[in-house]
């Protein structure tokens, strides 16, 4: 009795120390998408961008914008100088988002003020981000310059 009780708990360890609660490694973002997204009440279209190390593409959106259900879907391509621009983005993603488990940030297009749309990934994992245009206490300096950043192009792209 004793070898069976000594036997059953040598395979319970082992089977406990197999279990690889390990979490997975933080993406390399291999693409983004990015873009500032309308509130639900405008009824401005908008822009949402993706960008890979060798292209860049717009999709025009009409609001409102299903931020959970969204995926891209490309209406053209733009030019190699401005993808060199858009290039950016995938080395600005700073590691709090990379790594962090925070998908939201603030309280984007709770009053209709839209927000920022960010989704990177690499092979089949992929992480969306949502960011509030205002900068808000759970919004830490990293996500803010990259914000700010992002404004940038954003605005650069856009005109």
């Amino acid at each position: 009795m004793k070898k069976l009780t000594l036997l059953l708990c040598a395979i319970a360890l082992v089977s406990a120390c197999s279990n690889d609660d390990t979490p997975p490694a933080p993406i390399s973002p291999e693409y983004a998408v990015f873009g500032l997204f309308s509130g639900g009440m405008s009824t401005e279209d908008f822009n949402m961008y993706r960008v890979t190390r060798t292209r860049f593409e717009r999709e025009v959106l009409s609001p409102p914008f299903d931020q959970s259900g969204y995926a891209f879907e490309s209406d053209e391509a733009l030019s190699a100088a401005e993808l060199s621009n858009a290039q950016q983005v995938l080395d600005l993603i700073p590691e709090v988002l990379i790594a962090g488990e925070t998908t939201t940030y603030g309280c984007p297009d709770c009053h209709d003020q839209g927000g920022y749309y960010l989704e990177f990934g690499e092979g089949n994992r992929t992480k969306r981000v949502l960011i509030d245009l205002t900068d808000t206490a759970d919004q830490p300096v990293e996500v803010v310059q990259f914000k700010n950043a992002l404004a940038t192009l954003v605005l650069l792209f856009d005109n």
